[in-house]
């Protein structure tokens, strides 16, 4: 007999003994080197599944987008490989009528071997890309180990689009970051008995530490990707020039990379901003905190739907304000009037009355940034995130059979990869 006790660990009874032992948790997510929401939720994720004292690995792919500022967590070993990326059958493909590529086959052959040596007792998926599911739930079939997949937004539909997540019928459970995205994928998925929903959360303790950026004139901070069709940064640069000549000890600060930079310094020209606008480029963890810290408020306007938006709940953390554009999640987290505002459209003027009112009433600006600030505390820390977690994967280890689980845990492959757990101790949220 087996079964889980509060914190995922695993109850073996024999002849009424009971012994507890850690839980194997094998994590995959695509560009994990990167600095992004998704890579930043498998860190915390990682982080405190370790501090439970579980076994944690994380198989991540080779691209590094040129942005690499990731080091691995303590006690995680991290395996880099290709994700096999399934591609449709088109005109210019008539070969893929006859199956899958040998590169795909290939990569996901490797993919379940790595796997296999970890001897995972679940896998948790964290990869966005559509086109990459298929690959993975194959990989865990062919080795035996159930899923947990986790769906961040519609955005990475790629080449597959919907036919990509037809496989998900074949994960043990599917788990959304918020209300919002759950109901996206509800009406997309196909054979699967429901969402969970378990929204992300924040690192206090690196919120609280954080020390402010030193600068000598206040500025408005933004930070995401530099990509007009999902951040509408364009936009927020129309609008800035619209109140700048009002508040000219006030700058503007951008973080974050992406395709549109160009044209984003362009468009700084245009409206004559120049060294009254900030282009940061990616920064690490570190600076990104001190950002946020030294602050007014906090505006990240988008044209996509948002899953959920890790960087407001940062931006809340750390006591700021924030101006989000109503979409997604987003309206899940950042209450009107309480924590923020949001923008009920894409027009320029309105996102430059909503910074003008919160610059105009500092006290006001002040009271919504302790309300978020208060409400992060509340609802979203990571050890809230990996306790939901843990419930999960304690239910998809459950239904497997016995026999395999025993086997798995009690005479493990020669060649399994095992990290050693670390000691819990006070260093992590509880």
């Amino acid at each position: 007999m087996f079964g889980y006790s509060r914190g995922g660990r695993l109850i073996l009874f024999y002849d009424q003994r009971k012994i507890s032992i850690p839980v194997r948790i094998l994590l995959l997510v695509g560009s994990y080197w990167d600095i992004g929401g998704v890579q930043e939720a498998v860190d915390n994720l990682a982080a405190q599944f370790v501090h439970r004292g579980h076994a944690v690995g994380i198989i991540t792919d080779r691209h590094a987008g040129g942005m690499v500022a990731r080091a691995a967590p303590t006690d995680t070993g991290v395996v880099t490989t290709d994700i096999p990326t399934e591609r449709p059958l088109t005109w210019r493909h008539p070969e893929r009528l006859l199956g899958r590529s040998r590169g795909v086959v290939k990569a996901e052959q490797e993919l379940a071997k790595h796997i296999g040596r970890f001897c995972p007792n679940v896998a948790s998926s964290h990869e966005w890309l559509w086109d990459r599911f298929p690959g993975i739930v194959r990989a865990c079939q062919a080795v035996g180990v159930p899923l947990v997949h986790t769906l961040y937004d519609t955005c990475g539909q790629g080449c597959l689009g919907k036919r990509a997540l037809k496989c998900l019928k074949f994960a043990h459970t599917v788990v959304a970051v918020s209300g919002a995205t759950r109901a996206d994928f509800m009406g997309l998925l196909t054979g699967h008995p429901g969402i969970n929903v378990i929204y992300p959360g924040v690192d206090i303790a690196a919120a609280d530490a954080a020390t402010s950026r030193r600068a000598d004139r206040q500025y408005i901070f933004s930070a995401g990707r530099l990509l007009f069709a999902h951040k509408a940064m364009d936009n927020l640069i129309v609008a800035f020039s619209l109140i700048a000549a009002r508040y000219p000890s006030i700058d503007l600060l951008v973080a974050g990379d992406g395709p549109d930079r160009h044209e984003l310094a362009t468009a700084i020209a245009h409206n004559g901003l120049t060294g009254r606008v900030q282009l940061l480029g990616t920064v690490s963890r570190e600076e990104l905190w001190g950002l946020h810290k030294g602050a007014l408020l906090f505006v990240l306007p988008s044209r996509m739907s948002e899953g959920l938006g890790m960087v407001f709940l940062e931006a809340m953390a750390c006591g700021k304000a924030v101006i989000a554009s109503a979409s997604g999640g987003v309206r899940e987290i950042v209450l009107p009037g309480e924590t923020g505002y949001l923008l009920s459209d894409e027009d320029p003027r309105t996102l430059a009355s909503a910074m003008s009112d919160l610059l105009d009433r500092p006290n006001t600006c002040a009271q919504m940034g302790w309300n978020g600030r208060r409400l992060v505390r509340s609802r979203h820390t990571w050890a809230s995130a990996a306790d939901q977690y843990l419930d999960l994967y304690a239910a998809s280890t459950r239904e497997q059979p016995t026999g395999t689980v025993r086997q798995a845990l009690e005479r493990p492959p020669d060649d399994c990869v095992l990290p050693t757990p670390r000691t819990p101790n006070d260093s992590f949220e509880r």
